[in-house]
Parts: structure tokens; C-alpha cells; sequence
């Protein structure tokens, strides 16, 4: 039996913010999706360093350019 995967709209190297949790309105970089798991890889910088953190998809949206 197959897990459902979901359909992400996200690519690495997408420019986003995040817009739930505990990092909201930082914005950051995808740098990997994992579709299976439902979630992304976004890094951030936290004090100046470059810092990948993973976060459900739903919680974030492209940022504007």
C-alpha cells in the first residue's frame, strides 16, 4: 500500500516566507522538499547564520520579489 505524497508547489532555490509557527514573516530559501514527509527545507538565517530548518509546506507561501 502506497503513502499518499503530496503535490508541493515549492522548488529548491524558491525565494518564500513563512506564515505560521514559531518563524513567522522570516523569510528564507527552499533548499530541499520532501514530498513523502508532507514538509520542506527552508533555510534561514538566525543570528547571522545560514540555518536549515524543516517546516510542514502548508506553513509557507512565496515571497514577493
Amino acid at each position: 500500500e502506497e503513502q499518499p505524497t503530496v503535490k508541493m508547489e515549492f522548488h529548491k532555490g524558491d525565494h518564500i516566507k513563512i506564515s505560521e509557527g514559531p518563524f513567522e514573516s522570516m523569510e528564507g530559501t527552499v533548499d530541499e522538499t520532501l514530498p513523502d514527509q508532507g514538509k520542506v527545507r527552508v533555510i534561514v538565517t538566525i543570528f547571522g547564520r545560514a540555518t536549515p530548518i524543516e517546516l510542514e509546506y502548508w506553513m509557507i507561501e512565496r515571497a514577493e520579489v
